[in-house]
């Protein structure tokens, strides 16, 4: 497969009763602060499932009486779901698939007003190499199939259901074609193979009120399933199309393809022109300053400090307010490699200070290469 780049369960139960649960139905990065691959904001030191040892069913707790519940068409389609469930392995594998980038890109251009894009991140991460909290397996997210979505919580930090359910169940409805084998959800583990029904109460630590924990399989992070390849739905049964609204694969139908040679600083229309992944995110189209053009700039989000490519211009974190935008954003300096900001053209040589963020980085000055007229 192509690579680009919890804990101590309760005395009352036991492991025993764990054989049919797949090693990691368990959260994987729950939120950075300035890196993709930071630690979690919560350690999810308890983050595995609880069984009863007498008959291997989810033990009901009083957190379980309020939980993400399937409306029953959707719940209908996934029982009739069968991707199976394919564990992490023993060696992370170095940074986000492929296919997960590509989802990630496509919930965010998609979901824009359900993602919590504030998050590091911009709302969706991937990757970070370490263990199940507690135990000794890897984490999916260790490689790199991975991806938690993030969704603005309601009052008292409780589940936005008006928000996170309706991505939910569209990864629910379409998990054949992309390829998913594995949700959790606001306390509710949904899994695309076993038994009937497939969600579940999850009963982990954390309750994933804020985010949406979603694993897919090798093939769809291989950009290998359907819904990669652009392929069109089939009808419903008796001819009738009723889902005109399908989805359109990330890179494939109507989208632009995914530009992975693209660096911070090249000129961009959609995220798509920037399919390019650091430690600290993956890439965007910056496009808040509303270019007349239509033509912004790739960049990622940074707080401190930004990667460098060889052959490419250094960067430089600034604050991206200098923009109409908010966080940090890396920029190109002023340097031989883009002819002192005059290649490409639409952009001039500025003085501006470091972003520093929530980042140890000093403060600094640096010449970098913003849009003219901004």
């Amino acid at each position: 497969m192509r690579r680009s780049p919890l804990f101590a369960l309760a005395a009352a139960f036991s492991l025993a009763a764990c054989a049919d649960v797949p090693p990691d139905d368990l959260d994987g990065l729950s939120g950075g602060d300035d890196q993709l691959s930071a630690e979690a904001e919560h350690d999810d030191e308890d983050d595995l499932e609880a069984l009863s040892a007498e008959d291997g069913e989810f033990v009901e707790k009083a957190a379980c009486g309020s939980r993400w519940s399937l409306p029953s068409s959707v719940s209908q389609e996934g029982n009739g779901m069968s991707v199976p469930y394919e564990g992490a392995g023993r060696r992370c594998q170095g940074g986000p698939t492929e296919g997960a980038e590509a989802l990630g890109r496509y919930l965010r251009s998609n979901f824009p007003d359900l993602v919590n894009q504030s998050v590091s991140g911009r709302g969706i991460q991937i990757y970070a190499c370490r263990n199940i909290r507690g135990g000794s397996g890897l984490s999916v997210h260790a490689t790199g199939r991975a991806i938690d979505v993030f969704i603005p919580t309601g009052s008292g930090g409780a589940a936005n259901n008006a928000k996170g359910d309706v991505i939910a169940n569209w990864l629910v409805e379409n998990a054949d074609r992309i390829g998913i084998q594995m949700l959790i959800w606001d306390r509710t583990i949904w899994k695309a193979s076993g038994g009937i029904p497939r969600d579940r109460c999850y009963q982990g630590t954390h309750p994933h009120n804020d985010h949406i924990h979603v694993e897919i399989s090798d093939d769809a992070a291989d950009m290998n399933t359907p819904f990669f390849r652009g392929e069109p739905e089939p009808p419903q049964s008796g001819g009738d199309d009723s889902r005109a609204d399908s989805p359109v694969a990330p890179g494939g139908g109507n989208d632009a393809p995914i530009n992975r040679d693209a660096w911070v600083g090249d000129l961009c229309r959609s995220d798509n022109d920037c399919g390019f992944s650091t430690d600290d995110g993956l890439g965007r189209c910056f496009l808040s300053h509303e270019p007349a053009s239509g033509l912004g700039f790739c960049t990622v989000d940074c707080a401190g400090y930004c990667p460098d490519r060889s052959g490419k211009a250094t960067t430089f974190c600034v604050g991206a307010s200098l923009l109409g935008g908010s966080g940090g954003v890396c920029v190109s300096k002023s340097d031989s490699e883009n002819a002192w900001c005059q290649s490409p053209t639409g952009f001039t040589a500025v003085a501006a200070d470091r972003y520093v963020g929530r980042s140890s980085a000093r403060a600094a000055e640096a010449d970098v290469c913003l849009p003219t007229g901004r």
